[in-house]
């Protein structure tokens, strides 16, 4: 069971809003008032390269990161060195922990911070 967490900005209004999800259920929009520019580090589009298969990967940035792992042959997703028991899917990886893919076939990662 994982919250997932996505912030983004309205263009029109400059406001900025937090999308939660609970285990792919609805998604509710609310202002996420509290935050600061400085919350959000990473650029749209920036993801790290895939490390090799079974090589923990330290986040990097300076907040907690939302990681989709998507496509390729995986067989275990860990996150801080505890087995998640899913090969694919949304996980929340914390500024300086690690995340670690087995697999046999790359994955696609993508990452989103700033919650």
């Amino acid at each position: 069971m994982n919250w997932l967490n996505v912030v983004g900005e309205d263009a029109a209004t400059k406001s900025r809003h937090e999308q939660s999800a609970f285990n792919g259920g609805g998604i509710a929009m609310q202002p996420a008032s509290s935050l600061r520019d400085t919350d959000i580090a990473l650029p749209v589009g920036t993801s790290p390269s895939l490390p090799a298969s079974t090589v923990a990967f330290t986040n990097p940035y300076n907040v907690d990161a939302m990681v989709y792992v998507t496509g390729g042959t995986v067989t275990a997703v860990a996150v801080n060195g505890t087995a998640t028991g899913l090969t694919s899917g949304a996980f929340r990886v914390s500024a300086g922990a690690t995340i670690t893919l087995t697999y046999s076939v790359a994955p696609t990662w993508k990452w989103f911070g700033g919650d």
